[in-house]
């Protein structure tokens, strides 16, 4: 496409399509940014790669699910319980975690800048190379607490 400036041709990228968010839909790669799910019983769940940006999972339990590389940006999970959880390389930015149970989790490359991690459960999750809230990096290694 040339728009007339300079003196070559300058291609546009084509527009990125964004699914919409559906909330009563499931599986891998859901966009449930904005849904309500507060209570929800999706334990052993498959959402990895999925859209959960601001969605409301206050208190649900979400043990066992799998939501590696997924979108959890200003999420809120207070009282979620994802003990035994897959959330590899998931963001978590700006998430309300309070007194969420991440017990045993794999936190693995996970980024909680900024988060609220009030009375947040660790016990025995992995953390390995997570970004803490403060931006500090977690060692390899990192077990129950970012060292």
């Amino acid at each position: 496409i040339w728009f007339g400036q300079g003196e070559g041709l300058v291609i546009a990228p084509p527009p990125q399509v964004v699914a919409r968010p559906n909330c009563n839909a499931s599986g891998p790669g859901v966009n449930w940014t904005g849904c309500v799910k507060t209570a929800a019983h999706l334990q052993g769940a498959k959402l990895k790669q999925s859209q959960l940006n601001a969605t409301k999972l206050d208190e649900a339990d979400l043990r066992g699910a799998e939501l590696s590389y997924s979108n959890l940006l200003r999420a809120s999970l207070r009282a979620a319980n994802l003990k035994g959880a897959s959330l590899q390389a998931a963001d978590l930015s700006g998430a309300d975690l309070t007194g969420a149970n991440l017990g045993t989790a794999d936190l693995s490359f996970a980024v909680f800048t900024g988060a609220k991690v009030d009375g947040l459960r660790l016990e025995g999750a992995k953390l390995d190379k997570a970004t803490w809230v403060d931006g500090r990096v977690c060692a390899e290694g990192s077990i129950g607490a970012c060292r």
